[in-house]
């Protein structure tokens, strides 16, 4: 059973933003758009891998599907694509 589910990432959403908003020439374009480039690829790989798809497959009342966790132990940050518990 999916408890999370996965989103499109925030971060995302602001750098396109951020792009939109600055000029053709401004100084920080070209840095803007290679993270951009990066944090569109990650979304897309994990898209594309169709794990969605086959978690479908796993028993509900056995599972619970955490999509995009943020995980902080101690003065660390942890990300998680998917976690399955």
């Amino acid at each position: 059973m999916f408890q999370k589910m996965r989103e499109f990432p925030l971060r995302l959403k602001q750098e396109e933003a951020l792009l939109r908003s600055l000029r053709p020439n401004h100084q920080k374009r070209e840095k803007i758009t290679k993270n951009l480039k990066k944090i569109r690829a990650g979304y897309r790989g994990e898209l594309e891998l169709e794990l969605d798809y086959h978690l479908k497959f796993l028993p509900e009342k056995d599972y619970y599907i955490f999509q995009n966790l943020r995980l902080i132990y101690q003065d660390r940050v942890f990300q998680m694509d998917t976690l399955i518990n």
